[in-house]
């Protein structure tokens, strides 16, 4: 073969082997992100409780019984 045809016909096998790299490289991390933790937050005379992501702000509220002092939240 002449030198001009070898270092074209190199040049088209490095950049093959250049874009099958990236492709693979591409695959190897992924476009989905990581399913965010979920918590769970159990709620006792009150409302607000469930199943959350993590990250997720709800609202929680106490409900006193008759007769009854609130004390603390508890975590």
């Amino acid at each position: 073969m002449r030198k001009s045809l070898q270092s074209t016909l190199l040049a088209v096998i490095l950049a093959i082997v250049m874009i099958m790299t990236a492709g693979l490289a591409a695959c190897a991390t992924g476009d989905t992100p990581p399913e965010p933790e979920k918590y769970t937050v159990t709620v006792e005379n009150g409302t607000g409780g469930g199943k959350f992501d993590e990250g997720t702000e709800i609202t929680v509220t106490a409900t006193v019984p008759e007769g009854k002092e609130f004390e603390s939240w508890q975590s």
